[in-house]
């Protein structure tokens, strides 16, 4: 029995698709099997593509995103035979052996590789990216590691560059409540960044006036604990 032709309408989906997978591979193969060129290049295709798709598309581009991320929980034991055949027991030897020895070099199983696509999130327009990166930020507050550390850092700063009024009101929030000296000098960087740009966003009145008072209050807080603290 013949197939059924699927619609062109998932046939567009699907290999609009396997662009983001493509490019999100040549993302995790730097720099082993990939060059920074291609890596660039890539997470420029993907922001295109995300602007210029609806919200099937632009779900699975934050998801493949996420899933990246993700891998940091490898960082807190190490791939290898044995962890990898706990998980599938089933597979050949020399499956494992090659699954394990692709790992190794997997760009997103590393810090700077965990940054980057933490950053191209602040890259991507509207609220979606911009909640992702505080669903981040609270789990990297979770505990006090310093890859958590690191990592909230990037997360502060892609928020910084986000564009989505929603990254800002959750910047305003952490900055009111946090006495974290080391975060509260990082929220202030990416409320600077706010500053700086609130005009050509054209936020409402309130979200400008909110922006600059917190920001002052961080600033002042952020004086008064350097000098508590030395």
């Amino acid at each position: 029995m013949l197939q059924k032709k699927k619609p062109l309408k998932d046939q567009k989906t699907y290999l609009v698709l396997k662009d983001v997978e493509t490019a999100m591979l040549a993302i995790r193969r730097y720099p082993v099997a990939s060059t920074e060129k291609l890596k660039d290049e890539s997470k420029e295709k993907i922001k295109k593509i995300y602007s210029q798709n609806g919200d099937s598309i632009r779900q699975n581009i934050i998801l493949f995103i996420h899933e990246g991320i993700s891998k940091v929980s490898s960082t807190r034991a190490l791939i290898n035979f044995e962890n990898s055949k706990a998980i599938d027991p089933k597979a050949e030897p020399g499956q494992i052996r090659l699954s394990v020895y692709k790992s190794m070099f997997d760009y997103d199983t590393s810090l700077e590789g965990i940054i980057e696509l933490t950053l191209l999130l602040g890259g991507l327009e509207g609220n979606e990216p911009a909640k992702l990166l505080s669903h981040l930020f609270t789990h990297f507050c979770s505990s006090e590691t310093e890859t958590n550390h690191i990592l909230r850092n990037a997360t502060l700063e892609a928020l910084g560059e986000s564009k989505s009024p929603y990254a800002l009101r959750a910047l305003l929030q952490y900055a009111s409540f946090s006495d974290n000296e080391r975060v509260l000098a990082r929220l202030t960087q990416a409320l600077i960044e706010w500053d700086e740009k609130a005009d050509d966003i054209q936020l409402p009145k309130k979200d400008k006036d909110d922006l600059r008072g917190v920001l002052r209050r961080t600033i002042t807080r952020e004086e008064t604990l350097a000098a508590q603290y030395g």
